[in-house]
């Protein structure tokens, strides 16, 4: 038991020291519910607030619809989500273009949050 400890103190250093390397995640707060998580990866991801809504799930999810957004919007807020260690994840995405020839996007997904995760480690 001591030694799994350990092993996990060494893996959350490691996280940790990770995060301060990429200036995306540092100082980006992913604790809280998964509601106000998304909030805070749509902030983070550089989207305009009303192009971006989330509307709470069950169980640990929450819907997030981003509209009008673009190529890089969508990859921060893609990799705000998987590499924030706070133990949230895309499960269900979809996106489309609506027809749009100045290459926006509109995109909705699940997302789920480990609630037995620490946020932020």
């Amino acid at each position: 038991m001591a030694q799994n400890s350990a092993v996990r103190i060494e893996e959350l250093k490691a996280l940790e020291r990770s995060r301060m390397a990429d200036p995306m995640l540092r100082e980006f707060d992913a604790s809280g519910d998964v509601s106000s998580f998304a909030e805070k990866v749509g902030n983070k991801a550089a989207i305009k607030k009303d192009s971006f809504s989330v509307i709470p799930g069950s169980k640990g999810t929450a819907e997030m619809k981003l509209e009008k957004i673009s190529l890089r919007q969508l990859s921060r807020a893609l990799y705000l989500i998987e590499k924030s260690g706070s133990g949230a994840a895309v499960e269900k995405f979809s996106v489309d273009t609506k027809d749009n020839t100045e290459g926006y996007l509109w995109t909705q997904m699940t997302i789920r949050k480990d609630t037995s995760s620490k946020g932020g480690m």
